[in-house]
């Protein structure tokens, strides 16, 4: 029986891989690896030992996910989101070029969320800054594009444990800190990036803004020119941005004085983001 569900199983993922040919990632549900698990399980929460038999079998299809089950993890809600995507190649995920590129997306992500919610343009918008990147491989940006994808994902508030969790990756305080410690051409591109998102859906928000103005600071800019910014990089990309007042919603970012509490409590969980 254990025999029939493997093949059954990578019969499921080939027919994945083949789908990819066409597609960046493809999004599923950990609910739909249940029926391939040599143990049934019963409850809502897929254990230690079903999540390194769907690694292992994701490593033999040459499949890469977002998340990356294979460390960090011991437990899935059925109902979580996973990303999958072709692992065409090995990286280096503590090179300097790709811990840029992560610095760019939790930029790109937290912008998205300033106004409230992600909207698709803007979600496009992330892709087209990635794609346009020179130093990362075509795996890091699919990689990269797919940890976008799943840190904007409204699935996370199934899982209590990954709701949190997404929430420390998305820590505006410990992103602004990082920008602070940039060089000067490394800060400028990700004030870039975090232009290209706040004017992707043509309006300009109170909360895009304020973030922006954030950054200025840690990085000792002027503040007051982060409007007359904005407009001038629209006009540059033949864009007309209106102004508006919607008020900027919080709950997707935590204070950092709760950082450490949460830590202790997901343990292991977060080394999943120890790149970040």
């Amino acid at each position: 029986m254990t025999s029939d569900l493997s093949t059954e199983f990578l019969h499921f993922l080939k027919k994945i891989y083949i789908q990819l040919e066409a597609e960046n990632f493809i999004r599923i549900k950990f609910e739909d690896f249940v029926e391939f698990l040599p143990s049934n399980e019963k409850t809502d929460v897929l254990g230690k030992d079903s999540i390194s038999y769907i690694s292992d079998h994701l490593h033999e299809e040459l499949l890469a996910s977002e998340p990356k089950i294979s460390q960090g993890f011991v437990s899935r809600h059925v109902e979580s989101p996973i990303y999958l995507f072709k692992n065409s190649g090995p990286f280096d995920h503590s090179s300097i070029g790709y811990r840029q590129g992560l610095l760019m997306v939790r930029m790109a992500v937290i912008m998205a969320f300033a106004d409230g919610s992600a909207a698709e343009n803007e979600i496009l918008t992330i892709k087209e800054v990635l794609w346009a990147i020179d130093w990362l491989s075509s795996v890091e940006k699919t990689s990269l594009f797919a940890k976008a994808n799943y840190l904007i994902d409204p699935g996370l508030e199934i899982d209590g444990r990954t709701s949190a969790y997404n929430k420390i990756a998305l820590s505006r305080t410990v992103l602004l800190k990082s920008i602070s410690e940039l060089s000067h051409q490394s800060a400028m591109y990700i004030i870039q990036v975090a232009q290209d998102v706040a004017i992707a859906d043509g309006f300009l928000d109170r909360g895009e803004i304020t973030l922006l103005q954030d950054i200025y600071r840690v990085l000792e800019m002027s503040v007051r020119s982060v409007q007359g910014d904005l407009t001038r990089h629209a006009a540059k990309k033949h864009m007309y941005v209106n102004s508006g007042s919607v008020p900027n919603r919080n709950e997707y970012l935590i204070p950092e004085t709760e950082i450490g509490e949460i830590e202790d409590i997901l343990g292991d969980l977060l080394l999943d983001f120890d790149e970040f």
